[in-house]
């Protein structure tokens, strides 16, 4: 987080990549906190969702939200302006690496990398 940037969590929930819980959880949550969130990051598209659904069925603005998992509901929701964006997680480059080290361990090799990254991609309006 930059200097220049300040940020206040005010609160931090696990939704188990439920759309449904993420609604129920936000439903929860103190007005005051409902009201003055900004922005909402999910660590995959569905919990996102199920946040954006809260505050559209509450008649509230929605505040930035940013998803991971690049799925089609929210395609269509940046595409509306609805939301800031999604990450996908790049499943291809993933199993590229996952073949690669199995392949390695079975010529007899080593893996000189405790952690290999994926590189991942955004889709943003």
């Amino acid at each position: 987080v930059s200097h220049d940037l300040p940020m206040n969590i005010l609160a931090n929930f696990t939704a188990d990549w439920e759309k449904d819980k993420a609604y129920r959880t936000m439903d929860k949550l103190p007005e005051d906190i409902i009201k003055n969130v900004e922005l909402i990051v999910g660590n995959n598209d569905d919990m996102v969702l199920g946040a954006y659904e809260f505050y559209r069925a509450k008649n509230l603005p929605v505040p930035c939200m940013v998803g991971v998992n690049d799925n089609d509901v929210m395609h269509s929701l940046v595409d509306s302006g609805e939301a800031w964006g999604t990450v996908n997680i790049n499943q291809e480059e993933q199993i590229e690496h996952i073949i690669n080290i199995v392949y390695n361990l079975q010529q007899g090799g080593n893996i000189d990398k405790k952690v290999i990254n994926a590189t991942p991609y955004t889709y943003m309006k």
